[in-house]
């Protein structure tokens, strides 16, 4: 059975608890103090979708590194 693989970027202002979703959905882990990402870390899950394999690259960046780069230019597809 292969894999169907989607990216997920979560774009949003500093400190408004990206990092600590990702953290919780990927890992099942929460900690409230998660250091500041500085420019772009992924983390991945692999899901069961109606007897499907489902592949997840949730992308955890700041609204700075997509205001300096065409969303297109700065991210290649999976």
């Amino acid at each position: 059975m292969s894999a169907k693989s989607f990216k997920i970027i979560v774009i949003g202002d500093s400190g408004v608890g990206k990092t600590s979703l990702i953290k919780k959905f990927t890992k099942n882990k929460f900690s409230p103090n998660y250091l500041t990402t500085i420019g772009v870390e992924f983390e991945s899950k692999e899901l069961i979708i109606d007897e499907q394999k489902v592949q997840l690259q949730i992308w955890d960046t700041v609204s700075l590194f997509f205001s300096r780069c065409s969303l297109f230019g700065c991210l290649s597809p999976l």
